[in-house]
C-alpha cells in the first residue's frame, strides 16, 4: 500500500486498497507445493502472500454464493415458472385461511 499522498483532492481510485481492521483468523495446513504456488501467485500478482490468498478466497466464496443464490430454469420449467409469475392461480381455501391468519396476528405499520 502507497504512503504517498495524492496532490490534488480527488477522492482515491476505485481500486485503492482502504485499511480495514482485521481481527478473525484463519489457520490453515497445506502441502509445501501448494504454497510455493502460492506464493508464487502472490509475487507475480504483486501482492503479498496474505493479500493473495484473501483476494482469492473472497473472489471464490462471492462466486460461490452467488450461483447458490441464482435460480436456473430450462425448458418447461422456465416456462411454467413464467406462467405462474404472469398468470398466478386463484387462491385456494388454506392460502386464503393463511391470509386470514396472517392479517389477525400481524400489525402492518
Amino acid at each position: 500500500m502507497s504512503t504517498k499522498k495524492r496532490a490534488d483532492s480527488s477522492p482515491p481510485p476505485l481500486t485503492a486498497k482502504l485499511p480495514r481492521k482485521k481481527s478473525a483468523r484463519l489457520n490453515l495446513r497445506l502441502e509445501p507445493d501448494l504454497k510455493a504456488m502460492l506464493e508464487e501467485a502472490a509475487a507475480v500478482s504483486d501482492s503479498t502472500l496474505s493479500e493473495f490468498c484473501l483476494a482469492s478466497v473472497r473472489s471464490a466464496a462471492e462466486k460461490k454464493l452467488r450461483a447458490a443464490a441464482t435460480i436456473r430454469l430450462r425448458g418447461r420449467d422456465a416456462k411454467a415458472f413464467f406462467e405462474a409469475l404472469v398468470n398466478p392461480p386463484a387462491p385456494n381455501p388454506a392460502l386464503e385461511r393463511a391470509a386470514a391468519a396472517h392479517a389477525e396476528r400481524v400489525v402492518d405499520d
